[in-house]
């Protein structure tokens, strides 16, 4: 949860797994990096929402074509 919306990045410094970034605008997914393979402590690769969002929920891998989530999707923030 971010106080603001603006572009995010990640990356997969120290993961010990997968994951799946989810990108949220208020309530609505608008972009999922899927499988993201972990990298170690000098991670390479960075990954960005492309637009601003202020909510980033990180999954395990997959689990957003397990649960048949895609971008335009309408969440609840409880």
């Amino acid at each position: 949860v971010f106080p603001d919306k603006k572009i995010r990045s990640f990356w997969m410094k120290n993961m010990n797994f997968p994951l799946d970034i989810i990108w949220i605008d208020d309530d609505t997914i608008v972009k999922i990096s899927q499988n993201l393979p972990p990298e170690g402590d000098l991670p390479k690769q960075i990954y960005y929402s492309g637009i601003p969002v202020n909510f980033v929920l990180e999954v395990n891998a997959e689990w957003t074509l397990k649960n048949k989530i895609k971008t335009g999707d309408k969440i609840k923030i409880l």
